[in-house]
């Protein structure tokens, strides 16, 4: 069994004694060199999206499919437990090529990326949206 472990039991690294989070980013836009960086702004951004539902005849489905000026933003299927790639979420990657695809899973152990498929804990993932 690993050395430490989380609240959960899950092994993780050496502790660091004098470790402080960080503080969270400002939520104003960030100028770079060669873009900026800011919060979304429904007010503003939400106009140039849509999400919908995608299922065909051969009963493949995605759970939503947000586009973004009329080309696929996001492909997205929400999973309690499995972090198999749904086989439906990997054939409307290959043919639909959207910006991002992902699988966002409750209960995952360990994210990853496969086949170009984001595959990541639910949380995490609504966490970052705010």
């Amino acid at each position: 069994m690993a050395e430490h472990v989380n609240h959960l039991g899950q092994p993780i690294g050496f502790p660091l004694p004098k470790w402080t989070a960080r503080p969270r980013p400002p939520r104003t836009g960030m100028e770079g060199c060669f873009c900026t960086v800011e919060p979304a702004d429904p007010t503003r951004h939400a106009a140039d999206l849509h999400a919908a539902y995608l299922r065909d005849k051969e009963g493949r489905e995605v759970d939503f499919v947000v586009t973004r000026n009329r080309r696929v933003h996001w492909l997205i299927e929400v999973k309690a437990s499995d972090g198999a790639i749904s086989t439906s979420l990997a054939y409307y990657t290959r043919k639909l090529n959207p910006d991002q695809a992902l699988q966002l899973v409750l209960n995952l152990e360990r994210p990853e990326e496969r086949s170009g498929i984001k595959i990541v804990r639910l949380a995490e993932w609504l966490e970052a949206l705010s």
